[in-house]
């Protein structure tokens, strides 16, 4: 069917020419707008150079030709049809306004809000095409019913005028009331520099003569409106014939504030984030899909010692320490096939040195195939450097055998080894964040707890042996060194608290205490006896010399010398109490 129809186009030519009133053809020919001329067979007979521009097709190839074989997208063809012959039948039955899909000359598919009206008198249908597929991407969330669609395109439509070689205009379209708020009324015969921002005016009059001389080039300048708004605007204009005369230009102006508006964000946009990209500490980098460094941000130079120029076109693999390691590879799938969030790994430095680098990785998004990826590298060598130290501090921390205990300036429990646990027999998740003070009571000798605040505070240290409690209640000798720590101003940020129990060695000293008191008790018990004993065995002996029994007084003394062996003994018990007491003194264990 589609093979008979263009035979029969071929057959029977039908092209019908364009309009004839030289007004109307600069119209048609200069609007913005792409327009066609339909026959109610579906042929093509006329196609403005604006459909030539927007579409590709040379107008030469497109009229006579059927519109259904070349031009709609697959899914509109059969509307489009039900349409075109509707309109024809019941024309109140046919949408004049509706959106539709096209292929341009390269096959690509372009939206497009159609607008048909029948030629009075004929068969034929006035088509206007309007492109509108950079609008349908970019304002996909805006999209309104039909009415609010419509109001949305009348809203931004081109206006349309004429203008005499003296610049005078001699025609507008209301089209200018939306752009400026003057009317038309106003307007006509009034020179069109009147609203032509005065900076602009000088470019615009030379673009003026230079299309007066048959030079047609579109030219950008600024209007203002009735209060002194400033729009930017875009004409594009040819000069007017009438009877072979000149008798001014006709163009088409299209308010492109917005446009102008998003170029200049988009600018300032693109220039903070290029500053901050340029001053970033961190390497940002994009790659192509074979792994091919396309760009690298200043910080590379900081962070790997190379510059962005050595870096760009190399590839990134050739900068991992250890490309062999199984993990490398699962990175690369993932940068190909997702995002990558906080992975660490080893890069190597110009000097050969090992950097850590923590990596975000995301593909860069395209609707096909692959562009590459992108990523932010964030140099974490010293921190990882840090936390192993800390690591293995903490480490050292819970296998030394003094309790170590570290509180914020306010006494408030940051740190609690496991000494500490053993020693006072609380968990440190039952003591971090709080109160050391209220925590643990102390007794000082001698002294009270704020002695100990006050000599920290002044001296910035204490030591000496402190009752504490354990969580039990039961009391713990420690031997206790604290010291304050000081920020760089010399202001307190915390205390670290080292101590030992000295229990045991508390209680043998005391056991020690008691035992000396003893023997110095023993001793002068021992001089006292001695004393009691040696007078009344005197008396005795000599009352027995005095006595006549000699058998008696020899048994007397007999008893005596018994009773002075054993005051001997209690002397020699003095003496070697004596010798264990100064013995006790040099070796300092009383």
């Amino acid at each position: 069917m589609k093979r008979s129809r263009q035979n029969v186009a071929q057959q029977q030519p039908h092209e019908a020419p364009p309009p004839s009133d030289p007004l109307y053809q600069a119209i048609v020919e200069n609007t913005g707008t792409a327009i066609m001329i339909v026959e109610g067979d579906g042929r093509i007979a006329y196609a403005n150079a604006e459909f030539e521009k927007s579409f590709g097709y040379a107008r030469s190839d497109l009229v006579g030709t059927f519109f259904w074989d070349r031009l709609p997208a697959e899914v509109d063809r059969e509307r489009m049809i039900r349409y075109h012959h509707l309109r024809r039948v019941k024309p109140s039955a046919a949408p004049r306004t509706y959106e539709a899909s096209l292929r341009d000359a390269a096959g690509a598919e372009r939206n497009v809000v159609v607008t048909v009206a029948l030629v009075a008198g004929s068969d034929r249908s006035v088509v206007s095409f309007m492109d509108i597929t950079k609008k349908k991407r970019a304002e996909e969330a805006l999209r309104l019913s039909e009415e609010k669609y419509r109001t949305l395109v009348e809203g931004i439509n081109e206006v349309i005028f004429t203008v005499d070689p003296h610049g005078r205009i001699t025609y507008i379209s209301p089209a200018l009331e939306r752009l400026t708020d003057y009317r038309v009324s106003e307007v006509v015969g009034e020179p069109f520099s009147r609203y032509v921002h005065p900076d602009d005016l000088p470019g615009l009059q030379k673009s003026f003569e230079r299309t007066l001389a048959g030079l047609q080039e579109p030219y950008e300048f600024r209007v203002l409106t009735r209060d002194g708004t400033v729009h930017y605007v875009i004409t594009s204009s040819r000069f007017l014939m009438e009877n072979d005369r000149l008798v001014g230009l006709i163009g088409v102006l299209t308010d492109i504030t917005e446009r102008k508006q998003a170029e200049e964000a988009l600018r300032q946009s693109e220039e903070m984030y290029r500053t901050i990209t340029q001053r970033s500490f961190d390497i940002i980098v994009t790659a192509d899909c074979e792994g091919r460094i396309t760009y690298v941000s200043p910080a590379v130079k900081r962070v790997l010692g190379y510059t962005p120029e050595e870096a760009v076109g190399t590839r990134w693999m050739d900068y991992v320490l250890h490309p062999e390691q199984p993990q490398v590879q699962v990175l690369r799938r993932m940068a190909r096939e997702g995002a990558v969030e906080g992975y660490q790994i080893e890069m190597r430095h110009k000097n050969g040195d090992a950097v850590t680098l923590e990596l975000n990785i995301s593909p860069i998004p395209v609707s096909k195939g692959c562009s590459g990826f992108q990523a932010i590298g964030r140099d974490i060598t010293d921190r990882k450097r840090i936390r192993e130290k800390l690591a293995y501090h903490a480490y050292l921390l819970d296998h030394v055998s003094d309790a170590v205990i570290a509180t914020d300036e306010r006494f408030m429990i940051t740190a609690w080894n496991r000494a500490a646990e053993d020693l006072y027999g609380w968990k440190a998740d039952q003591v971090i964040g709080r109160s050391l003070l209220e925590l643990i009571h102390s007794d000082l000798p001698g002294a009270e707890p704020a002695t100990m605040l006050q000599t920290l505070e002044k001296e910035g240290s204490y030591s000496g042996e402190l009752m504490h409690y354990h969580e039990d209640g039961q009391p713990v000798y420690i031997d206790t060194n604290a010291s304050a720590l000081t920020e760089t101003g010399g202001g307190v940020t915390g205390y670290i608290l080292v101590g030992r129990d000295v229990t045991g060695r508390i209680a043998a000293e005391s056991v020690r205490k008691r035992a000396f008191e003893q023997i110095e008790q023993n001793m002068e018990q021992f001089a006292i006896l001695g004393d009691h004993v040696r007078h009344p065995l005197q008396v005795i002996m000599a009352r027995a010399d005095l006595m006549d029994d000699e058998k008696t007084a020899a048994s007397i003394r007999e008893q005596v010398r018994r009773i002075n062996a054993l005051v001997k003994q209690l002397d020699e018990g003095w003496v070697e109490s004596r010798a264990i007491r100064e013995f006790l003194r040099r070796t300092d264990l009383a």
